[in-house]
Formats: structure tokens, C-alpha cells, sequence
């Protein structure tokens, strides 16, 4: 595009990116709030998935957040598969063991065992029924050459966290036996054409929720008005459903990531301080917090690096915003 991109950045500091891009003016017409029209791009593009059943498949989800695995079992209700969710890396050897799964999703960051530990010992098991099922790793670390990386370990491939519904069914499509899986439309579109729907506001899609999760029609209205909570967002990865959102958003206010991370921090334990950052960055993003899981994801840096000056400088900032964060969620639920 004959630009030019240029970065500047500080360790525990901060980023700067500058891109120049040439560009004539094509129209005059005022272009209006760009992050709000992208926000609506990004639904409407999440709202084209595919459909399909596999009541016959049987497939286990590891995660040691239960938030986690709530989201991953909402978003495959409907193809009725058999799902059984393990808390730990030993609880996942305990289950595969035991059973037989046509493919298991396995998070990398866990503590005591990780991810990668647990599919070493999975694979010196000498007599197992999954030595040749695939383990596709759960990852928040999506990062360029991270494919490569996680084959090399023996995974059969990756899915990035918070997981989007379009991916996850994606990837269970190409890995599940054919014969096992009903498609029942390749793709679902729940967009309408007219204009209207494109421009229809938050406000008007709160009366879809039921009185039984609303105290008033307005909730997720005022939902918005919480500072740094992106509605838009955290409905993308809540398959743009304002119930399963709901729910989301109480498991996320049930965590107790805060006294853990308090334990640790208090202890200087960077390993197990690094897990529990690494949780609350994905959960933080799963529910629209953007700013919330970029302060995670600092911490979780800084303790991998075990930069424990940038951590006392920053945790109780960090604590802080996510504590007013809950309280005003839980006032609203």
C-alpha cells in the first residue's frame, strides 16, 4: 500500500505504532463512530456459522476455570454432542483413561500441570483408548508461530481463547469423524438485509431478555454505561445471545481470581501468579473488559519474566479496577 509502519516501546512502559498510509479522499461524507461500526461488523460476521449435531460424539474439555468451560458448553448445546469437562491436568488423565473421546480441548495454562505436561504423560501411557485422538490445545497466547510450536509439542492443532463459536465449530468439523456429524445447514445467518436491523440499538435488543435475568428492559443498556465493559464485544463471544451474555457475566463476578492473586503476589510465587493473570485476561476479555485483560496480560508478562518491581507497582491498581468492575456488574444483575 507504499505506507509506511514504524514502533516505538518501553518495557513496562508502554507501545507506541505509528502506520501512514497514503490515501486520496474518496468521499466527503463524515465516515461517523468507526469503533462502533466495526463492533457491529464483527457481530454480523459472527452471526454466519455452522450448524450441525453429533449426539454420537463424545469429546472432553479441560480448563481450570469454570468460566471457561461454561462458555465452550453454551456454545455446543445445540449439537447435543456428550460432553464431559475436566478442572486439571490429572482430572483430564483420570477421565482418559477411563473413556474414550473422539477429540479432546486441552488449555495450556493450568496449574500444577499444564497443558503440554499433561499430553507428555497422556502419551506414555502404554495402554490407553486416546492415544490417537486429537487433542487440540486451548490457548490466550495465540501468537504468530504459535501453530508450529504446539504441533511440535504433539497437539493436532490450536484454537485461540476467548473461543468464538465459528472457530471452535469450525475445527470440530475437520476433526471429528465424518460419519459422527449431521450438518444441518452449512450456514446460519440470522442477519436480516434491511438497513433497520443493521442500526437496531442495544436498548432494543434487551427486551429479548427474559424478566426472570432482568430487573428492568433497560439492563443492558446501563450494562454500556459501565466504563471499559463492551457489550458489543462480550456478546460476540457469547454467540451475540443476550442470555447466555447474562450468564457469562455472573461466572465471571463468582471468580475468586482476586485472592489468589493476592496469595501469590504476597508469597512472590510468579509461577502461580502468572496462571492465575493468564485466567483472568481471557475471562476478562470473554465478557468485553478489553482494558481489564490488557492489565492481566501485563502481569502475566511481567511474572513469566519474574519482573517483580513491575508487578508491585501494578497490582493494586489492577485489583482495584477489577473489584469496581464487579461491584458495578453485581448491582446490575
Amino acid at each position: 500500500m507504499e505506507g509506511m509502519i514504524t514502533v516505538e516501546s518501553t518495557y513496562g512502559k508502554g507501545t507506541r505504532f505509528t502506520v501512514k498510509i497514503p490515501q486520496k479522499v474518496m468521499n466527503s461524507n463524515p465516515v461517523g463512530d468507526f469503533s462502533q461500526a466495526y463492533g457491529k461488523a464483527q457481530v454480523s460476521s459472527h452471526k454466519d456459522i455452522i450448524s450441525f449435531i453429533a449426539p454420537q460424539a463424545k469429546i472432553l474439555i479441560v480448563d481450570d476455570v469454570e468460566m471457561n468451560l461454561k462458555v465452550i458448553k453454551g456454545i455446543l448445546k445445540e449439537t447435543k454432542m456428550q460432553i464431559d469437562t475436566a478442572g486439571s491436568g490429572v482430572e483430564c488423565l483420570e477421565y482418559m483413561k477411563k473413556n474414550q473421546y473422539h477429540m479432546v480441548f486441552l488449555d495450556h495454562m493450568m496449574p500444577e500441570m499444564d497443558g503440554v505436561e499433561t499430553l507428555n504423560k497422556l502419551h506414555a501411557l502404554e495402554k490407553t483408548l486416546n492415544q490417537n485422538t486429537p487433542v487440540i490445545m486451548l490457548t490466550a497466547n495465540a501468537i504468530v508461530g504459535a501453530k508450529n510450536e504446539y504441533l511440535e509439542a504433539g497437539f493436532t492443532d490450536y484454537l485461540s481463547k476467548p473461543v468464538q463459536e465459528i472457530k471452535l465449530m469450525k475445527m470440530l468439523i475437520k476433526y471429528l469423524p465424518k460419519e459422527l456429524v449431521s450438518v444441518t445447514k452449512e450456514v446460519i445467518s440470522t442477519e436480516k438485509p434491511e438497513e433497520n436491523k443493521q442500526n437496531q440499538s442495544l436498548e432494543a435488543t434487551a427486551k429479548e431478555l427474559p424478566e426472570s435475568k432482568a430487573n428492568n428492559p433497560n439492563q443492558l443498556e446501563r450494562l454500556k454505561e459501565i466504563e471499559g465493559l463492551d457489550v458489543q464485544t462480550g456478546k460476540m463471544y457469547c454467540m451475540d445471545s443476550v442470555d447466555f451474555y447474562f450468564e457469562i457475566l455472573q461466572e465471571y463476578v463468582k471468580m475468586e481470581k482476586a485472592e489468589k492473586l493476592k496469595q501469590f503476589f504476597e508469597q512472590e510465587d510468579w509461577d502461580n501468579y502468572r496462571t492465575v493473570a493468564h485466567a483472568l485476561k481471557s475471562t476478562s476479555l470473554t465478557i468485553g473488559v478489553v482494558h481489564m485483560s490488557e492489565s492481566a496480560k501485563a502481569l502475566e508478562f511481567a511474572a513469566k519474566e519474574k519482573d517483580g518491581a513491575y508487578i508491585h507497582l501494578h497490582h493494586d491498581e489492577t485489583m482495584k479496577e477489577y473489584f469496581d468492575l464487579v461491584e458495578k456488574i453485581k448491582a446490575l444483575l
